[in-house]
């Protein structure tokens, strides 16, 4: 294995400390599974370039925004509406930045690195389901209770990053119809919301993942994804926070 020196700064070093003791791994541990993240993602798809949004708008757009709410208003029945659409026309032809963001209805963008880890949770998920079916296709079905617990349970929609990782994932499922094998999943879990944060769970169970690949270097034929019982059961021991696995001292970890 190879080795990297790096020099960083004493609050930096801090920080890295605090973050890995919090996550009940070792200060190496925590670096190696950052550079992981980096350099070998899951799914492997280039991300589509994304459009910067504009810190102000041009008056030629503030003008056609003044006018398609003062159109809507002129229709609007009822008054409360009505309110609500000449309100917009003041903002945008008084260019009141600070209010554009009531009336544009923009969500706060969710960036490529988390875009990309949800991709790669959904390739997890989709190796674990597919796994799964061919163990029991080949004789040797997956344990129902590991089965269950490595299934897909929802992000947590009270959580501001959380729900929007959710929203994309219901965009991937119901608008691309891509990863539509874990529909039955994400309905099972209260249709995604799963009521706890879940991000952190997920990125110990994909920083297992890359080490389980890691293992099989050279293998990247077509079933390459496949996962045997141990994988799945590593996985599963992934899940439990490591400050915490102290408590099932049958497991391996």
């Amino acid at each position: 294995m190879a080795v990297v020196n790096v020099r960083i700064d004493d609050d930096t070093h801090e920080q890295l400390k605090k973050r890995a003791t919090e996550d009940g791994v070792t200060l190496s541990e925590y670096i190696r599974n950052l550079i992981s993240e980096e350099v070998a993602p899951i799914y492997e798809e280039d991300m589509p370039v994304d459009m910067e949004s504009p810190e102000t708008l041009s008056p030629i757009h503030r003008r056609l925004l003044a006018n398609s709410f003062k159109a809507l208003a002129s229709a609007a029945k009822d008054k409360h509406d009505k309110e609500y659409y000449l309100k917009a026309v003041k903002v945008f032809e008084e260019g009141l930045t600070g209010e554009y963001g009531s009336y544009l209805g923009l969500y706060g963008e969710l960036s490529k690195r988390d875009c990309a880890r949800v991709l790669d949770i959904l390739d997890m998920f989709r190796a674990i389901t597919f796994s799964c079916d061919d163990l029991e296709k080949e004789g040797t079905p997956v344990d129902n209770k590991l089965r269950e617990s490595l299934h897909y349970h929802g992000f947590d929609y009270n959580d501001s990053l959380e729900g929007r990782m959710a929203g994309y994932i219901d965009y991937l499922t119901q608008e691309e119809k891509k990863w539509t094998e874990l529909l039955p999943q994400i309905k099972e879990a209260d249709n995604g919301n799963s009521h706890m944060p879940m991000l952190s769970m997920y990125l110990r169970m994909l920083a297992e993942l890359r080490r389980i690949r890691e293992s099989r270097k050279g293998d990247h034929g077509r079933f390459s994804w496949k996962l045997n019982a141990d994988d799945l059961q590593r996985l599963a021991n992934a899940q439990i926070h490591p400050s915490i696995r102290h408590r099932y001292p049958d497991q391996e970890f």
